[in-house]
Parts: C-alpha cells; structure tokens; sequence
C-alpha cells in the first residue's frame, strides 16, 4: 500500500509530506506478508488469548473512572497550551519497531497541542512495552503506565494511534453514549462472551458529530461468531465503510484538540478530491494552519490557487510553503547518551528531505558517534542521498566522513565538543535511512 501524505500550513506556511510505500522491515521478525485487516480485526486477534483483563477488547481497567469525563483523569496542561506527556520506550524492539513508533507518535504533535516527551524524572508516564497483546489504560491513571503494543502483531500505525488515543482519554467510537443513533448492534450474531464489549459509556461527546471514520471505532464483524458476520450496522446508511487502518481521522483530530482547548487551526482531510481554504478560519497560538491530506494507493496533486498573500522580503511574515516530507527535520541533543535517527515517514525517509543534527557535549568533551543501523540509496561518490559528518558546529567544518550505501559507517570522535550530521535525500530511490547513539567522552 502506498500513502501520500500532504501537509499544509498557511501564515506560518503551507506544507506537503508525501510518505513511501510501506516496506518489508529488515530487521524485524514479523510476518511480512500483506496484511488488509482493520486496526481493530489485528487488535482483536491479537488479544484473543492472552491472559491480561481487559474491557471493550483492549482497555485495561478501570475504564469507569475515565470515560473523558474525569478532568483530573486528562495530562496537564502545560502554561503555554502544550500537553506534554512523558514515555519510554522498550529496549525490546527492534530499531525499525521504534522508528514506526516514534512516527506514528508525530502526527499528534503536528496536528494536536499534545507532545509525547522523552520521560526524564516524571512520576506519571507511559511505558510503551512489547507484552503479549495490543491495549492501554483510558486516560491517565498515574505512575508508570503500560501501553502493550506487542512487537509481533502491533507494529502497525493505526494500532499504534488506536491505543495512544486510549491513554489521552478516548473510548471507541461505537460505545459512545448517543452511539444507537447512528449504528444498531446486531447482537444476535455476537457471543454472549463478548456482548460486554459493545456497551455503552457514559461518554462525554465534546459536542461533534459520531465518527464512522474513527480510528477508533470497531469494524463492522467485529466480534462475530462465526466470524463474518455483520455486529454493526450503521443507519441510515448501511454501505458507510467503518473499520479503517490509516490513522487518525480529522474528526479524531478535532477530537483531542477540544478535549485539551489546544487553540490552534488543524485539518486532516482523507478523501480522495476536494477542496479547502483559510476563509474564516482562526490561526489558533500559533499563528498558522495545517492541513494534513491522506490519501491511500494514490499520490496526491495539489493545485492552488486564489492566492492573496502581501510582499515581504525573502517571505519572512506571511508566506505558504510546501514540504515533500514532515514539517521539521533536525535537532540539537545536549544530554549524555542519546539517540540520533534520521527522518522518516511510514518506514522510509521521505523525498527531497534535507536535515542537520547538533550533537554538543560540555566544553573539555568530545563526541563519540556509532551507528547501530544504516541503509541509504547508494551511488557514485554518494551523490545523491547521503549523510556528512562533520567535526565542528558549521556545515563547513571538516567533515569526518560522507555515507551512504549499506555498509555501517566506523565509529567517529570529534576533535571538540560538537559534530554535526548532515542528512540530504533526493527525489528518486529513498530507504530505509540510519540509525546511531553517542556519546559524551572525555578527551
């Protein structure tokens, strides 16, 4: 399956990522066969033995103290408007399994004023963990907090979002407490074992409209015996696709920004044609608007036009730009023993996508670089996409080395205390991009 993804932003500057074809991982055991299932129908079978209790299919308990109407059950709120939410991840996946987990965890802080953090000293955070099964906790419950993707059925995007979508306070779709309006519950072809799973909560429905599209709802035969079998029909239209395996709808989107009064201008369009504009749209704090577009087994073509926007030098105020990749690429690492991976987008790095990583160390201190996964287009005198290395905090420092192909890079050493990485990927061939940690020395 290919995505395209575009992202747009307008007064801070308009955006489009395009996302590669979803690849075989190279190092990771899962099957590797296509699989077309739902988020929800890979959830399912994966729970389906495993010992953990669990409600609705995949929520831990207790779901009753959290169904979005415990605000003290919600992440803080930070002063200026962020919520930042602390986790950890699992040594026991591999590096390809952090990388889509990391990715998937993006796109809320893009479209969302949700920031999932490096956990630090925090009391309260999520321990993401390779346990049998794929389920969260509703909500914050305190203390460390297991979010279970299991490494061998829930590296997938959607079911990654599904259940981070859980820990911000979010039940499913479908068990919402006006849910009969819009869906009968065929309950003669579901299991009196699993009938639990599809009651309703007394939910709080942040006044906007049943999702169909949800990442979060079930889809239609979930929980059916024998399996097939509709559970779930939705009214007045029966056709109405539910089940998805995407990621996250605008509507989900929209969801956890009133959920969180993030005061900022955020679409995500998913049909295959349309149209949008700025025409009485509020930019939000941050003085921009975003539109992500997603489009499934196609590329996307954006035409603008009704363009009106005033004259400033080098487009330095307002200004539209288009992004073949995410928004942002970079970044400075200033703590000991950390982690340097280069961008990526769905498995791959993204198309024309150019990066620089600073990594300082204290005054008296060197770098130690060492790569631990690399996997770049390879050519001639590395030519097109390609990582420099330099020794020194300037782009034009001597530069320790330029990479690319399959063969790990040695380890490298600064002769100060900063390096520098320089990521460049062009518009042809892209893979799977690279992967190392260092390291403050002493000289």
């Amino acid at each position: 399956m290919e995505l395209s993804t575009v992202l747009v932003l307008i007064a801070a500057g308009w955006a489009v990522c395009l996302a590669s074809p979803i690849p075989v991982n190279p190092d990771s055991g899962s099957d590797t066969k296509p699989d077309n299932r739902t988020v929800f129908e890979r959830i399912e079978a994966l729970n389906k033995d495993i010992s953990t209790p669990l409600q609705d299919g995949d929520i831990a308990y207790p779901i009753g103290r959290s169904t979005m109407k415990c605000n003290s059950c919600l992440w803080d709120i930070s002063q200026n408007g962020m919520v930042y939410v602390p986790y950890v991840i699992s040594s026991a996946y591999s590096n390809i399994d952090k990388w889509l987990i990391t990715d998937a965890i993006k796109e809320f802080e893009t479209m969302t004023c949700v920031k999932f953090v490096s956990r630090t000293s925090e009391a309260d955070y999520l321990s993401i963990e390779s346990l049998p099964g794929c389920w969260s906790y509703v909500s914050k419950i305190g203390g460390k907090q297991v979010v279970t993707l299991d490494k061998a059925g829930c590296m997938n995007y959607g079911a990654i979002q599904h259940e981070l979508m859980h820990t911000l306070g979010f039940i499913h779709e479908h068990s919402r407490s006006d849910r009969n309006n819009y869906v009968d519950i065929l309950w003669q072809n579901i299991p009196p074992v699993n009938q639990p799973n599809f009651a309703i909560r007394d939910s709080n429905n942040l006044d906007l409209p049943y999702d169909y599209g949800s990442i979060l709802h079930y889809p239609s035969t979930a929980f059916s015996n024998p399996p097939g079998r509709t559970t779930i029909l939705p009214k007045p239209d029966p056709t109405v696709p539910i089940g998805q395996t995407s990621g996250m709808s605008h509507l989900d989107v929209m969801k956890i920004n009133k959920l969180y009064k993030c005061n900022l201008c955020r679409t995500k369009l998913t049909n295959s044609s349309g149209s949008f504009s700025t025409d009485g749209l509020s930019f939000g704090q941050d003085s921009s608007c975003r539109w992500l577009i997603e489009t499934p087994n196609q590329k996307i073509s954006l035409q603008l036009g009704g363009i009106n926007i005033p004259l400033s030098v080098g487009c330095t105020e307002s200004y539209i730009k288009v992004y073949d990749g995410p928004i942002t690429y970079g970044e400075s690492f200033i703590k000991d023993n950390g982690v340097v991976i280069s961008p990526w987008v769905r498995n791959f790095y993204p198309d024309n996508a150019d990066a620089v990583y600073s990594i300082i160390a204290p005054r008296g201190y060197k770098v130690s670089l060492t790569f631990s996964y690399f996997n770049m287009e390879d050519s001639v005198n590395c030519s097109k996409d390609y990582l420099i290395v330099t020794d020194g905090a300037a782009t034009i420092a001597p530069a320790l080395g330029k990479f690319c192909g399959f063969n790990l890079p040695p380890a490298l050493v600064s002769s100060g205390n900063v390096m520098l990485l320089q990521f460049h990927s062009d518009d042809q061939n892209n893979s799977y991009g690279f992967m190392a940690s260092y390291r403050f020395v002493a000289p």
